[in-house]
């Protein structure tokens, strides 16, 4: 993790995104704090909570500045080495790559070697389903099979394959429903004419 210096801005976001995360002690929560001689500790719920924010507000900047977890989940999105609209057309489980694979429609390309390009589609990955970001846009993305998205993704090496890159799905922006015509013109690259 880089050892990241927080401008007090950026802390007052995190206590204040805190404070509506955590909820105040119930006499209950409260309760549960007695130590093994029965005594309730000697600061009040107030504090309590305090310092529950305290350390959500912590968790959050820790997690989510430049080095924490979350960070490095979200930042290729923003930085993302390939944006394009598509069509998601369906999506498959590689068994051998234990990932998802997402069909996306594209331009029907008669020239190409592969057969996919050939046909109008080109399929890009997911992180692996064993992580939880990659389960969540797998899911994500069989719900907007069908649907116009713009696609976020990032060059990852291949495992086993010196030199050769595959495409990885960081992120998924849902366009609403596809059209029939939608899908036509980008196979094509011809808009259908009104009727």
């Amino acid at each position: 993790m880089s050892n990241e210096n927080y401008s007090p801005i950026q802390v007052q976001q995190a206590l204040m995104t805190a404070y509506g995360m955590v909820p105040f002690p119930t006499p209950e929560d409260f309760e549960a704090l007695r130590n093994g001689r029965g005594e309730l500790p000697k600061f009040g719920p107030e504090q309590w909570h305090e310092a529950l924010v305290a350390d959500k507000a912590k968790q959050l900047l820790m997690s989510t500045g430049e080095g924490g977890r979350l960070f490095a989940e979200v930042a290729p999105v923003a930085k993302a080495e390939k944006v394009f609209r598509s069509i998601i057309a369906g999506i498959e489980t590689e068994a051998s790559s234990g990932r998802a694979v997402l069909i996306l429609h594209s331009r029907i390309d008669p020239n190409a070697q592969n057969e996919d390009k050939r046909n109008g589609y080109e399929k890009i990955r997911t992180e692996f389903l064993n992580d939880p970001h990659g389960r969540l846009l797998a899911r994500q993305a069989k719900d907007l099979i069908g649907h116009n998205v713009i696609v976020f993704a990032e060059m990852q090496p291949m495992q086993g394959r010196t030199g050769q890159n595959v495409r990885v799905l960081k992120g998924i922006k849902a366009l609403g429903k596809a059209s029939e015509a939608d899908i036509h013109t980008l196979r094509t690259g011809q808009q259908v004419a009104a009727a």
